[in-house]
């Protein structure tokens, strides 16, 4: 009688074991399936996982990542007017104001040629800044002449509180990493901003 509760604590340790075995070769074969995948798409993109030189991988990678953070910043500065833009309309305050704000965003999403923007290499703003990543949004980008590895100090008035280096570029905005800023001052959004010699 005494073997029977000793035969179905092994029989359910062993039916534990079993499942816990068909659940690790499932999650096994799920996660050599995704680095597979990740070995594909890298290689579409030109890089190699398995490379010695890791550095190019995570630069490629970096690189990658500045490109999504930059579209979603746009994305972002888009939602967060049109959010204004309807608060505005069901409250019916400053109504006027609002939509004159979202016009200048739209002429802001015209091409250059089309646009009466003072915008250029030498008076630039500063559209956006990420304390975290130390990366500044400018509103010039390829249309413009921006470039990457262009230098560009940020003023505010006359003073220079910060100097950035562009690390990509989109037609109309570009981002750049600040490498220094002037003591404790921290970059904002409406700072000028322009190109310098190195």
């Amino acid at each position: 009688m005494a073997q029977q509760p000793e035969d179905a604590q092994r029989d359910a340790a062993i039916k534990a074991l079993t499942e816990s075995l068909a659940i690790a070769r499932t999650e096994s074969e799920l996660f050599q399936k995704l680095w597979t995948e990740a070995q594909l798409r890298a290689q579409t993109l030109g890089a190699n996982l398995t490379d010695a030189d890791a550095n190019a991988s995570q630069r490629q990678l970096v690189e990658s990542l500045r490109s999504l953070y930059l579209a979603e910043v746009e994305r972002q500065r888009l939602i967060e007017e049109l959010n204004r833009l309807l608060t505005a309309v069901q409250t019916g305050k400053n109504v006027t104001g609002e939509v004159e704000r979202a016009k200048a965003l739209l002429a802001a999403e015209k091409p250059v040629s089309q646009t009466a923007s003072k915008s250029s290499l030498e008076t630039a703003r500063v559209l956006e800044f990420n304390p975290k990543l130390r990366l500044v949004v400018m509103d010039v980008g390829s249309l413009h002449g921006a470039r990457v590895g262009m230098p560009f100090i940020v003023l505010r008035g006359d003073r220079v509180i910060a100097w950035a280096r562009v690390v990509e570029v989109r037609q109309k905005i570009c981002g750049a990493l600040i490498e220094k800023t002037e003591g404790n001052v921290t970059v904002k959004a409406g700072d000028a901003a322009s190109v310098t010699k190195s």
